[in-house]
């Protein structure tokens, strides 16, 4: 069991930084806050507010890129938030149909 727990955090720590690679190529002083935010929160094994951290991004910033999405859904999934997964995909699902019609 424990050490299916720190698999477990491990794959979710590697898909966080996937998702903060993405969003760390910006020069925006906003986003390195929420950067800071994240590394903070991930220094304190604190996965599920890193992961928020990051998804709530757009609220400080606005980007057109959303596939800093994506490795968090996949965090999410790992962590079974599955509203927020529901969350994630639906916020994408509005992002795509604004260019299809």
């Amino acid at each position: 069991m424990y050490k299916d727990l720190i698999s477990s955090w491990e794959t979710t720590k590697k898909y966080l930084e996937k998702a903060k690679a993405i969003i760390e190529d910006s020069t925006d002083p906003k986003k390195l806050r929420v950067i800071e935010s994240y590394n903070e929160f991930i220094e304190h094994d604190e996965l599920e507010l890193a992961a928020n951290m990051l998804d709530c991004i757009e609220l400080y910033t606005y980007d057109d890129n959303k596939a800093y999405l994506i490795p968090i859904i996949d965090a999410y999934l790992n962590m079974e938030l599955y509203d927020d997964v529901k969350r994630l995909v639906d916020r994408l699902e509005k992002e795509k149909a604004k260019y299809i019609y």
